[in-house]
């Protein structure tokens, strides 16, 4: 399973979220500037990330996204599922166009063995044990970032 650009930016922006005071509301304009994300790319993404019921739109007087649920509440897979699809985690690992169970790959048996315990473990993790983990330059990069 490779996960594409997409998913990481969706990533960084419900991880961005996660550094912010509870309730914060940002324009996706604003995301994509502070994060570098390309603003038409970050527009597709905030709207899968709104249906996934992950952000929430703001449309009042304060337009704009923040976060659903607190970030203890939100599960990496939930993210990773809205943006790459249901059967994200189903896919084989090394040849997920050509691989199924009717035409099975070299390695398609001992992945359905390692499928569930990886799933699980993405199931479990939230958003915010995500960002207790031993801080990665990605986490470090994303907390030196300023918003007005």
């Amino acid at each position: 399973m490779k996960l594409n650009k997409e998913t990481e930016y969706a990533l960084m922006t419900c991880l961005y979220f996660a550094l912010q005071p509870e309730g914060t509301i940002l324009q996706a304009q604003q995301l994509a500037e502070i994060l570098n994300i390309p603003r038409a790319f970050l527009f597709k993404i905030v709207r899968k990330l709104v249906q996934h019921d992950i952000l929430e739109s703001h449309r009042s007087r304060q337009r704009g996204y923040s976060l659903s649920r607190p970030p203890q509440e939100l599960r990496v897979s939930e993210i990773v599922e809205a943006i790459e699809g249901p059967d994200v985690f189903k896919r084989c690992l090394f040849w997920d166009k050509r691989c199924s169970d009717e035409d099975p790959c070299l390695f398609h048996d001992l992945w359905l063995q390692c499928q569930e315990p990886f799933y699980s473990k993405f199931t479990r993790v939230t958003l915010q044990e995500l960002l207790d983990m031993k801080p990665s330059p990605f986490q470090k990069n994303l907390q030196e970032v300023k918003h007005d």
